[in-house]
């Protein structure tokens, strides 16, 4: 007869399995839109070639402030061996995300029992954690750290202080991956304070204080634009002359918040097959009942986790909802699918509707297994077209545009060329060009001053970023002559155009 730990260990198995199964399933190849992940690849590459943390790809290299060094760190090893090839850096990630499934079910099988097994085929059916799996960004990798961190944290009181050490180590890498792994380490921190174990808070502070300090001053003495306590206190974070934020402000940007996140983001993470208002309303409304019976619950034994999730709500609740999304959720995504479980078992204990969980579960699996689906059969016409040749397959046309000139620069432009363009980092990693963002102002000399510096400029025609090239680009490209420029390549609509600046 097996014993119960072995079954355990077929389930992780299990899960894991299905994890990578589906992750290669939903399998992207190509580059995410999102601006931040061409950033870490500039930066990864910045750290493989000896020039060490700079953004490389604009004409002066100046040293990076925004991200800390702790992804493009990890990026960077994978790159020294195979070179930049985004393929690796995705299965890099993959790999990170395969890391974290062992330490959530550990954490899971530390709290829920066998109910684990419930949990965490909850937490594998959510697209949007598949999804991520192919992006070249710091949440899966966030994840993985942050729950190794809490792992060994909650292992420590029974296994010693080595654990303690190795969770410092991981939440203080954490915390250099994203910048809001600070929240980790202030739970980490309060909740040695509240157990009294003094020595073991002296070491953290001091492992913490070794990197982190450094970092801060190295990054205090280079002229950046808004930090993120900027960002944070800021009544606009893109309108600047408005000034901070007062109460008022934070009161409706909360508001805004929970109800953007309650209505939207967190019923539509779990099932994402809901499109209407009204049913994911219900849904959030419902999804709230459960983690708010799952979180009361944990009170009685408090844990780091619900100091981290505490602090990780109020940040994301205060946070500018101009830059609201599933993104900066999914790093707590695992804890409330944790507090749904515990919510919903004690509901269903209440009612005496003892397979309440079974049925939830199950009929939340279903349904995203049909989502998943659709997106495998999206996901292999991406890489079938993407094998024949065709890298831009899938994409929307506005950006297909984009790519579409960016190849151009490649193969016609020499590569000491300088390129102005909306969105600099993408012709850096495609085209190998230094490139530069046009200023966002309206100031018109200073926008003349930019194009001045540049030898080529890209003229896009971004569906949800036009706004920006007619009102900061065109004023001051139509206020100089024609003559000073040439047309050098032209998509159709959406018009994207190459021009080229005679100097």
């Amino acid at each position: 007869m097996k014993k119960p730990h072995a079954h355990r260990s077929i389930y992780l198995l299990l899960f894991v399995v299905i994890y990578l199964v589906l992750s290669v399933l939903l399998f992207n190849p190509r580059l995410f839109t999102g601006g931040d992940n061409a950033s870490y690849i500039i930066l990864a590459e910045s750290i493989v070639s000896g020039k060490g943390y700079r953004d490389i790809h604009l004409p002066d290299e100046p040293q990076h402030t925004k991200f800390p060094f702790g992804f493009p760190l990890l990026l960077s090893l994978p790159m020294f061996l195979f070179g930049s090839n985004f393929i690796v850096l995705k299965f890099f990630i993959l790999l990170t995300g395969i890391c974290s499934i062992f330490f959530l079910y550990k954490i899971s099988e530390m709290l829920l029992g066998n109910r684990v097994i419930l949990h965490i085929p909850l937490y594998l059916s959510l697209p949007l954690l598949l999804a991520y799996n192919s992006r070249i960004l710091s949440e899966v990798p966030f994840i993985c750290f942050s729950l190794g961190a809490i792992y060994l944290f909650m292992k420590a009181r029974e296994r010693g202080a080595l654990f303690y050490y190795l969770s410092f180590v991981l939440a203080t890498y954490s915390f250099l991956i994203r910048t809001s792994g600070i929240t980790l380490v202030t739970a980490m921190v309060i909740f040695l304070l509240i157990k009294k174990e003094y020595k073991h808070l002296l070491v953290f502070l001091f492992i913490f204080s070794a990197v982190a300090i450094p970092w801060y001053i190295r990054s205090a003495g280079i002229p950046q634009e808004q930090s993120y306590i900027e960002q944070l206190i800021a009544k606009d974070p893109y309108q600047s002359l408005l000034g901070r934020a007062g109460i008022t402000d934070y009161a409706l940007r909360m508001w805004r918040n929970i109800v953007f996140y309650l209505t939207k983001v967190i019923p539509k993470t779990l099932l994402p097959v809901l499109v209407s208002e009204i049913p994911l309303g219900i849904v959030g409304v419902v999804l709230l009942i459960f983690v708010s019976i799952g979180f009361v619950s944990r009170l009685r034994e408090i844990s780091v986790i619900e100091l981290y999730f505490t602090i990780s709500l109020c940040i994301l609740l205060l946070w500018p909802d101009v830059w609201s999304s599933d993104r900066f959720l999914l790093p707590i995504v695992w804890i409330l699918s944790l507090y749904v479980i515990m919510g919903i078992y004690r509901v269903a204990k209440r009612i005496h509707f003892t397979h309440l969980p079974c049925v939830f579960v199950a009929l939340v699996v279903i349904l995203n297994a049909v989502v998943i689906g659709i997106s495998t059969q999206s996901a292999l016409s991406i890489r079938a077209e993407f094998a024949k040749g065709d890298k831009y397959f899938g994409y929307r046309p506005d950006w297909q545009h984009y790519f579409e000139v960016i190849e151009v620069i490649k193969e016609r432009i020499p590569r000491d060329k300088v390129i102005m363009a909306r969105k600099p980092e993408f012709v850096y990693v495609v085209a190998g060009n230094k490139s530069f963002r046009y200023p966002f102002t309206e100031d018109r000399e200073r926008v003349k001053q930019a194009i001045q510096q540049s030898d080529y400029i890209i003229i896009d025609g971004f569906y949800e970023l036009g706004i920006s090239t007619e009102r900061y680009l065109m004023p001051a490209l139509t206020e100089t002559s024609r003559e000073n420029y040439a047309i050098v390549f032209q998509t159709p609509e959406p018009r994207f155009t190459l021009l080229k600046v005679k100097k």
